[in-house]
């Protein structure tokens, strides 16, 4: 395997035990037995005596989803947000909230949530005029599109917007990358009513009004603290570009403006100095993203129901065949074959 190929997707995603707060307590008023559901899990119980401690994140993605099962509750991944708000994310939060701005609030916390999870991306993206995304997205294989995981950490989002922007604050748009619950209702309580599903991300969209409004816990000189704690404790996001360029592509993709332009800006850097370092390592912008997208491809096919054109746009193709002919060119098989075999 190439140097470039290994350092694209990080081995074993992991995500700190705090991401588990409230569990436990949620799980006994449900009547459920949550040591048991941990254990079938693989997730030891005493892992959760420290929130620092580093779980599997594979292994609570699939714990939430059997948990809403075992317990009899649908949306057991937004309640489950309600009993946790940012403070889970660790250093990452005091980042965030020694911030200036609800804008630099988030993108603090999409620079650093590396430190709360390596197997998931968060991102504030430009969106159209006037408005940017806050997107979650879940990078492990099989697992993009999974209900509890995704309100669960978008129910999270909205607490801490209430917070930031005001009380009763409603997005203009939110997207769930699974697909639309039998009960909508928990949903437009904690969300309003403007929601979308099958999406290629989950995002909350914001206005820049909002994005501007000042932090209260404002404090740029604790903020340079608790960057350089990370930064000497926990490791520097930026050390790894190839894994920085992969994450953004995963996010931009879908929304039709994934180029080395783009991504060269959102870094900081000159479209050519990341063709340089990207080089050094063995990998070049092309490469990335043909492999990010052959990664994303396979969920979208398997769990989710759209057509083979809206996932070609998904993916940021210009048309349908040449979709058809990069699938071929991975699989073997053509996408319509592939969804029909993965679902007999």
């Amino acid at each position: 395997m190439s140097r470039s190929a290994a350092t694209t997707r990080v081995p074993d995603p992991s995500i700190r035990a705090a991401a588990l707060v409230g569990f436990r307590e949620l799980v006994g008023e449900l009547g459920g037995d949550p040591e048991a559901l941990l254990r079938a899990a693989g997730i030891p119980p005493r892992e959760l005596a420290s929130p620092d401690n580093r779980i599997s994140y594979a292994a609570m993605i699939r714990l939430l989803e059997d948990s809403a099962e075992k317990c009899n509750c649908p949306d057991f991944g937004l309640r489950l947000s309600a009993r946790q708000d940012i403070n889970i994310l660790g250093p990452a939060a005091m980042i965030a909230m020694y911030s200036e701005t609800v804008g630099e609030c988030l993108e603090a916390i999409a620079s650093y949530f590396y430190v709360h999870s390596s197997g998931a991306a968060v991102q504030l993206v430009p969106r159209a005029s006037g408005c940017r995304d806050l997107t979650f997205e879940v990078l492990l294989p099989g697992l993009h599109a999974k209900r509890q995981i995704n309100e669960l950490s978008l129910g999270i989002g909205q607490r801490l917007l209430e917070m930031l922007v005001s009380p009763g604050f409603r997005s203009e748009q939110v997207q769930f990358a699974h697909r639309s619950p039998p009960d909508l209702r928990p949903l437009k309580r904690r969300f309003g009513s403007k929601l979308e599903f099958e999406c290629p991300v989950n995002a909350i969209s914001l206005r820049n009004e909002a994005l501007a409004q000042p932090v209260p816990t404002a404090n740029p000189e604790f903020r340079k603290v608790a960057v350089e704690y990370v930064r000497e404790h926990l490791g520097d996001a930026e050390d790894n570009r190839v894994r920085r360029v992969a994450l953004l592509a995963h996010q931009l993709l879908p929304t039709g403006r994934c180029s080395l332009t783009s991504v060269s800006q959102i870094l900081g850097v000159h479209p050519r100095t990341l063709q340089r370092e990207l080089r050094a390592l063995g990998a070049d912008f092309r490469g990335i993203l043909d492999r990010v997208r052959r990664e994303l491809v396979s969920d979208y096919l398997r769990d989710t129901d759209a057509s083979l054109a809206r996932i070609a746009a998904m993916l940021g193709y210009g048309d349908q065949a040449a979709f058809t002919n990069a699938f071929e060119r991975w699989f073997g098989v053509p996408p319509g074959r592939w969804r029909m075999r993965k679902r007999d």
